[in-house]
């Protein structure tokens, strides 16, 4: 189990490092002129905060599950939103550059190039809810770990009576 967990960890690792220099473009850490950009800042930003999200939910240990979640929800919404943009919103610039491409590489019209776009963006916003949904769910429910107090000795009665 533990080969599986450094393989994992450095997945985790490279994720991180890889979403780290579009969100620093996003942000404003990194100085290069937004018109020189195929895409807008805030879809680059959240491109990599997907990624960041991603590492940083596979780099947490398996007892945290519930930041975990969160960061697993937060990763899947993220690329939710890049699909919905580019499904629903007005594809412009590098986006329209890369549609060429796959209608191009696939042999498609360009209205079919779109039905796939279309149905991924459906098909990642319910995976989004889902998680988001599990996550409230996971959230809510009681944690059954270790009790703080020692039971008594009146509750211990009561229960082995019971």
């Amino acid at each position: 189990m533990t080969s599986s967990r450094s393989i994992v960890g450095t997945m985790g690792f490279a994720f991180v490092v890889s979403g780290l220099t579009p969100l620093a473009l996003a942000l404003g850490w990194l100085a290069v002129p937004a018109q020189d950009l195929p895409v807008p800042l805030w879809a680059m930003g959240c491109a990599g905060a997907a990624l960041v999200f991603t590492g940083l939910s596979l780099l947490l240990p398996e007892s945290l599950s519930r930041p975990r979640g969160l960061l697993a929800a937060l990763s899947v919404t993220a690329i939710a939103i890049l699909f919905d943009w580019i499904a629903l919103g007005r594809v412009q610039g590098g986006w329209r550059f890369m549609l060429d491409s796959l209608v191009n590489s696939l042999a498609l019209r360009q209205n079919a190039a779109h039905d796939v776009v279309v149905l991924f963006a459906v098909l990642l916003s319910l995976l989004s809810l889902w998680s988001w949904m599990r996550w409230i769910g996971h959230m809510a429910e009681r944690d059954t770990g270790t009790p703080l107090k020692n039971a008594g000795r009146k509750r211990k009665v009561q229960q082995s009576a019971e």
